[in-house]
């Protein structure tokens, strides 16, 4: 949706900041091709609420997503026979209000990995507001807050 087109949301495209509460993006702000974006758009909408509930012993505050997605990067090869193979991963951030402790967000992600459907791989990071205010910034973390989608939850972590 180039030149700040509207989604029938009322969203408008390309990079927009995370504080910016969207939902889930539309498959073509993920990914120029069309059975990419479909299906990182399944896989978004299975794990955030599969996250919401799996967490909510920690309190989610914030699902935000950043990497190559936000920027419509996310790629993959299908074959002639119809093999697909996904290039790009989703980078999920999660901020709670307690931490989640670092054998659970390894339990977490493993599980994450299991969910059924056929889609790009998930990573995900845990963060609490404190945590993630005092850490040094990195250039994905300073990227995210540029641009990245705020998937849930009324907290803006980078503000």
């Amino acid at each position: 949706m180039a030149g700040g087109a509207q989604r029938p949301d009322g969203a408008g495209s390309g990079p927009r900041r995370t504080g910016t509460p969207i939902g889930l993006p539309a498959p073509e702000e993920l990914s120029g091709q069309p059975w990419v974006g479909e299906a990182a758009v399944e896989v978004l909408r299975v794990l955030t609420g599969w996250i919401r509930e799996r967490c909510a012993p920690f309190t989610p505050l914030s699902l935000f997503l950043g990497g190559s997605a936000v920027h419509g990067e996310l790629c993959g090869i299908a074959d002639p026979a119809g093999a697909r193979w996904f290039l790009s991963d989703l980078d999920l951030g999660l901020v709670t209000e307690r931490l989640v402790p670092p054998r659970e967000q390894a339990v977490i992600r493993e599980e994450a990995i299991r969910l059924p459907g056929e889609g790009p791989a998930v990573t995900i990071g845990f963060y609490t507001p404190d945590r993630l205010a005092g850490q040094d910034p990195t250039l994905g973390m300073v990227e995210t807050a540029r641009c990245g989608f705020r998937l849930e939850g009324a907290l803006d972590p980078f503000r």
